[in-house]
């Protein structure tokens, strides 16, 4: 009988739980101001009430959130109104008056849920319910002032004055018609005939750096006419700099054909390279024909808001300004404290009061559940894009209670940019078995975005556990370059690394200006880094070449301001290695100038200098100018790839060791833009006779040393520029026939033993003339050479890069058929 009712009891207590605790099967969404509010807890329905976590309302609605551990109590405070509650309490209190609550604020799952209607409701907002979609929607009741607004009723709207577009999207496409408007009558903006999701308008100058700090609420109406689909709305950077064609953060809804859909949502002003507001469609949807904007309203707002960026921005609980003592906190919530990186479970990373370095009797940062080294915590909130410019020493105490094991502290950016997973700075300690163990990081604040502070482990053996304590971030101007690279940082030198290209020791360190310049060096370990000393425009991607233990594929990074790069994204194999960094974008822009000065791995030396070597001196069509892509008429650093031109291609067939010159729109007697003057500045008989390519920004050079580097080969394709620089294509060749027989003499006599090889297109270059000079120097080392392969299929009429990889081929093929060319 006893066991009967103790089944039976059992059972009814199975039964209330479940009908007082409801996990929908549909997701549980919240809507703040038009934004979904972004919380580590899903929400829970208890007894017909929505529970949400505490931190994620509290701050959502502007709040100051403060937590007494001791009287379990949870405070939040907007303005002048201050709300408590007490876990299991149904008395909650609102500037001191008693309310009662249907369901108390509880604990689930580690996390602490509040009633998310009487808070909301609290602090002044209106709050409904969708029950069809399961959705609390909660609107600020605050009147906002206008900031900007766009109704398109009136006035002109006109491409590069008011708006800007991208994604190649024509203006012919975009018109401010009266057959649209949200309201019925007046106009909108119109964006027709799109056939790409990339094809987007941006409106310019809408947010300046006198705004940033402050927090707007952005408002419009989207029409789809055509098709349903799904519409982004984001904060872009103009041409040429980082967000300009993926947005800092985006808005995307999703739309019913020809119904006007309102969006609205808060954007907190912290990055002022954003000037834009754009309208488009994120990648992987189908493609909506017809976009119509109207009513684009922002509010201003100083207040903190939920925003709907992927960066968080909320300050978790710190004391003595920018020091994180974990004392105070009864949560480490991801996404808006910390991000983990490198497959680290997150619930494994959690407040403990295990072990606490500050007083002994706090709490410390535990990071526990460690498979692999790169398990990662990265810790948000602790510098930001208003440090740029400082220097900082950042600090953290270790403890690992286990066993010794090695912490690295690295520097990284946001999930999905480029250094999410490379840090631009990083420094590295040995840590004792059971000894707190400071490691101080000197770090420059030179790149936006790059404000997480993250900690992994770079030793075979793996603690399963570690404990962070005492974060720190002190401003510190005295701290000098040495610092900032680290003890560990080795400076390139002849003895250090293989130089591959031209360049020279500067106070700032090693230009890498000319096409497939860089360093190769070997090392032990799992990963190595360079350090970019010095760049001439950060508003410009550069890219390089990344080779690993002598493959002939390469992974393209892109380099864009100063500091730390990691060269591989995932961690080798722990054993020896060779890696080439070489320049892949061309130097030859006004503003491209790029310098190296340090390295760091284990045993670095220089890899051994090849026996054979080759020197290429050429134009655009030497650099590899645009050919990753398949016709148009715009260069760019991401289309152009040095790594895959025919003279880069075919020295790795000859396995040589190569200098290459080149330099887009020179030539041998007149550059492409010298017409009738016939200037010889800056022709490539000219550029060669110094160390390093020089750009109106980055004028350090010296003399080239020839005896430097003597090679058995030289292949000369120059005659395009000077057949195009003439106001009439290939008027004067007799000029050209000149200077062009200087030049080969001149190199004779830079290279007495060496094969010259004169290159030249099948038309368009003075392909005659320069043959006929070859042959009147009756030079028997001196040949000349077509290209037959040469075709005009990339940009501009420049070759695509598989007719780079034909041409080295047919080069090649000819080298190897004159007998005793390397000797």
């Amino acid at each position: 009988m006893k066991k009967l009712l103790s089944t039976i009891l059992s059972i009814i207590m199975i039964i209330s739980c479940f009908s007082c605790v409801s996990f929908a099967e549909n997701e549980i969404k919240i809507i703040l101001n038009g934004t979904k509010l972004k919380m580590d807890q899903a929400p829970i329905i208890v007894e017909g009430r929505t529970l949400v976590p505490l931190r994620a309302i509290f701050e959502g609605l502007g709040a100051k959130v403060e937590w007494d551990d001791a009287t379990k109590c949870a405070t939040g405070t907007l303005d002048s109104t201050v709300v408590s509650l007490q876990i299991n309490n149904t008395t909650a209190k609102v500037n001191g008056k008693d309310t009662i609550l249907d369901v108390p604020a509880q604990i689930v799952n580690s996390r602490t849920l509040v009633p998310v209607r009487f808070i909301s409701e609290s602090l002044g907002c209106k709050v409904d319910w969708d029950d069809a979609t399961k959705t609390v929607i909660i609107e600020n009741n605050v009147k906002l002032d206008v900031f900007k607004e766009w109704n398109f009723n009136s006035g002109s709207f006109s491409n590069g004055t008011d708006y800007i577009l991208g994604g190649a999207y024509s203006s012919s496409c975009v018109s401010v018609l009266d057959k649209y408007d949200a309201n019925g009558s007046g106009k909108a903006l119109v964006l027709a005939q799109r056939t790409a999701q990339s094809h987007r308008l941006k409106l310019k100058d809408v947010f300046t750096k006198a705004d940033l700090g402050k927090t707007f609420t952005i408002e419009a109406k989207i029409l789809t006419p055509d098709n349903s689909g799904e519409v982004l709305v984001g904060m872009y950077s103009d041409v040429n700099t980082q967000y300009a064609m993926v947005p800092l953060m985006s808005n995307t809804v999703t739309t019913t054909q020809n119904v006007w859909k309102n969006v609205k949502f808060t954007y907190t002003h912290t990055n002022e390279i954003i000037t834009q507001l754009g309208f488009g469609q994120p990648t992987g949807v189908d493609v909506v024909k017809t976009i119509v904007v109207d009513d684009v309203k922002i509010y201003g707002d100083t207040s903190t808001g939920t925003s709907s960026e992927e960066k968080n921005e909320n300050a978790p609980v710190l004391t003595d300004g920018r020091n994180m003592t974990f004392d105070n906190m009864t949560e480490f919530v991801h996404n808006k404290d910390f991000i983990a990186g490198g497959e680290q479970i997150v619930s494994a990373v959690v407040v403990s009061n295990e072990y606490d370095h500050t007083s002994k009797k706090g709490k410390s940062l535990k990071m526990g559940d460690i498979k692999i080294s790169s398990n990662r915590v990265k810790v948000l909130n602790m510098l930001s894009d208003a440090d740029m410019g400082k220097k900082f020493k950042i600090s953290v105490w270790v403890l690992s209670p286990n066993c010794d094991t090695g912490v690295r502290m690295g520097i990284y950016s946001t999930t999905g940019t480029e250094n999410a997973f490379s840090p631009v700075a990083v420094t590295s300690k040995a840590i004792k078995k059971g000894e707190w163990t400071q490691i101080v990081l000197p770090y420059e604040y030179t790149k936006q975005g790059l404000n997480q502070i993250g900690f992994d482990q770079n030793t075979k053996e793996i603690a399963k556990v570690l404990y962070f304590d005492d974060i720190t971030v002190v401003e510190d101007t005295t701290i000098d370059e040495n610092a900032i690279v680290g003890e560990d940082a080795i400076e390139i030198s002849e003895d250090t690394v293989k130089f591959i290209g031209r360049t020279d020791k500067f106070k700032d360190g090693y230009p890498f200006n000319w096409s497939a310049s860089g360093i190769e060096f070997k090392f032990t370990g799992k990963n190595a880094y360079v350090y970019v000393s010095k760049v001439s425009n950060e508003n410009q991607n550069k890219y390089f070449g990344v080779f690993l233990d002598g493959s002939k594929e390469h992974k393209r990074l892109k380099i864009t301001k100063k500091g730390w790069y990691k060269l591989f994204e995932e961690d080798l194999a722990d054993k020896q290695h060779t890696v080439r960094f070489i320049r892949s974008s061309e130097g030859n822009n006004a503003d491209d100038g790029i310098m190296l000065k340090y390295v760091k791995a284990d045993n670095v030396k220089p890899t051994e200098a090849k026996v054979r070597k080759i020197e290429f001196i050429g134009d655009s069509y030497t650099s590899g100018y645009g050919n990753l892509e398949l016709g148009g008429n715009k260069k760019t650093p991401e289309n152009t790839d040095g790594c895959l031109s025919y003279a880069y291609i075919a020295s790795q067939l000859l396995d040589a060791d190569a200098n290459i010159e080149s330099a887009s729109g020179a030539g041998a007697t007149m550059n492409n833009t010298d017409s009738a003057t016939k200037s010889i500045k800056n022709t490539m008989p000219l550029r060669i006779k110094n160390s390093t390519l020089v750009t109106s920004t980055m004028s350090e050079t010296t003399p080239w040393d020839y005896s430097k580097f003597i090679p058995q080969i030289v292949v000369v394709f120059l005659g395009t520029n000077d057949y195009s620089g003439t106001p009439v294509k290939g008027s004067d060749p007799e000029y050209f026939k000149a200077g062009y027989k200087d030049f080969l003499l001149e190199l004779r006599g830079y290279y007495p033993n060496a094969t010259i090889i004169g290159c030249s297109k099948p038309s368009g270059c003075y392909q005659n003339e320069a043959k006929e000079v070859i042959e009147s120097l009756n030079d028997k080392k001196i040949i000349h050479f077509t290209f037959t392969k040469f075709d005009s299929t990339g940009v501009n009429k420049h070759p695509y890069y598989t007719t780079d990889i034909e041409m080295a081929e047919e080069l090649v093929a000819k080298i190897n058929s004159i007998p005793g060319i390397w000797n």
